[in-house]
């Protein structure tokens, strides 16, 4: 028995050390690591920063930004725009002539957007951004691999098993609740403490999107073969999509003046 739980610990020590060394230091998200990030980057710092700040406006220099820090920042909207474009444009090609492609590109696009938009409420509500605790990476990780994972194993199932456009809808209208839940309690939770209107946005979006989503619910008939309800559904995800915009840049700003007040 003391040599059969020996082997066992030796075994284990050596799977260890397997795993271990496909284990690497990280200082950056991947979207760092993005080809087409790094090339912006060094374009826009090649174009606009020879001269030191020149090029920034004055604002941008009262706030303390660096000309560096200004492209870092520029190029993550103009990268992160690319991949969201992606989602509107199958949703546009697939919405202008229904084939087989455009029809799987649009589920796919849209189930990339509601499952990265979990991701992203879980990440800022409870900042697993921040390096610190030291166990806040590796939550990070492994909520970036269950993502990724639960995405692959929805395509593989609507590909390769069964495309089933009601587990499609309640598999979204899942995440995206989900979602929703998480944003509402964290909007009523900072605006008790900070008493500031901006903090509840989250909230009152995710109210205007369930009233939407009802249109996608409670179906009609098209209004003189034009209008129905899954139009006027698209219709009424412009403002909250604006007003969202609006929320991630008070956010922002809000978590930047925290971090420069700390230091």
């Amino acid at each position: 028995m003391v040599l059969g739980s020996a082997r066992g610990k030796v075994y284990f020590y050596l799977l260890f050390l397997l795993v271990a060394t496909f284990i690497g230091k990280t200082t950056a998200s991947l979207g760092d690591h993005l080809p087409d990030f790094k090339e912006c980057v060094k374009i826009c710092q090649s174009e606009n920063c020879q001269d030191g700040n020149t090029a920034l406006p004055f604002h941008l220099r009262l706030l303390l930004w660096t000309c560096p820090a200004e492209c870092d920042y520029t190029c993550q909207h103009v990268v992160t725009d690319r991949r969201v474009a992606l989602c509107w444009t199958f949703s546009m090609l697939f919405h202008t002539r229904d084939f087989p492609l455009t029809e799987k590109l649009d589920y796919f696009g849209a189930g990339a957007n509601v499952m990265y938009g979990l991701y992203l409420a879980v990440i800022r509500i409870f900042r697993l951004d921040q390096e610190d605790p030291r166990y806040k990476p590796t939550l990070r990780r492994l909520l970036t691999a269950v993502c990724l994972i639960l995405y692959t194993l929805h395509v593989c199932y609507l590909s390769f098993w069964s495309w089933d456009y009601t587990y499609n809808m309640i598999a979204n209208i899942v995440i995206g609740m989900t979602q929703n839940v998480l944003w509402t309690a964290w909007g009523i939770i900072r605006y008790r403490k900070t008493n500031r209107f901006w903090t509840v946005w989250p909230a009152l979006i995710v109210v205007w999107i369930i009233l939407a989503m009802s249109l996608e619910l409670l179906d009609f008939a098209p209004w003189k073969g034009l209008i129905d309800a899954h139009s006027l559904w698209h219709l009424g995800t412009v403002i909250p999509a604006a007003w969202w915009y609006l929320f991630l840049v008070k956010d922002i700003q809000d978590d930047v003046t925290g971090i420069r007040l700390k230091t």
